[in-house]
């Protein structure tokens, strides 16, 4: 890829879409308003996967409701989606000590597509996980 890109974590989505968090849905929705100047985001397919998780099993919520409020975001805020997954992103995974698998495959992925870094919410993750950066 010619072009750099910033990932974007699970949490960015969960707060743009519940927006239960104000000072973090302001953040996360600031950085999706950004100008067109700014590297393009990325919305990596393990973090879809991990945010319908979320809505559909630990939230409870509706799937159709999941789909509809995900493909809206999607369609909206993003300019590129992974489609693939490097397997050194997985191997590198696969050695962390961090406690959360899917930060770490989340980071490791996005690197390896081509981001600069991936934002959270997450300071533990921003902390422990290479190329992990909390977005303030």
């Amino acid at each position: 890829m010619s072009a750099a890109l910033i990932g974007i974590d699970t949490n960015v989505v969960v707060r743009v879409l519940l927006k239960d968090d104000p000072a973090q849905h302001q953040k996360a929705v600031q950085l999706l308003r950004a100008p067109p100047d700014q590297e393009p985001l990325l919305v990596n397919v393990l973090v879809v996967q991990e945010a319908f998780w979320l809505f559909e099993k630990h939230l409870k919520m509706d799937q159709h409701v999941v789909r509809r409020s995900m493909f809206d975001f999607l369609s909206v805020n993003t300019d590129q989606m992974s489609d693939v997954l490097p397997l050194s992103a997985i191997w590198g995974a696969l050695q962390s000590s961090h406690r959360d698998f899917a930060d770490v495959l989340i980071a490791s992925s996005n690197l390896e597509i081509g981001c600069s870094y991936t934002v959270t919410f997450d300071k533990t993750a921003a902390r422990k996980v290479k190329g992990m950066e909390v977005l303030s």
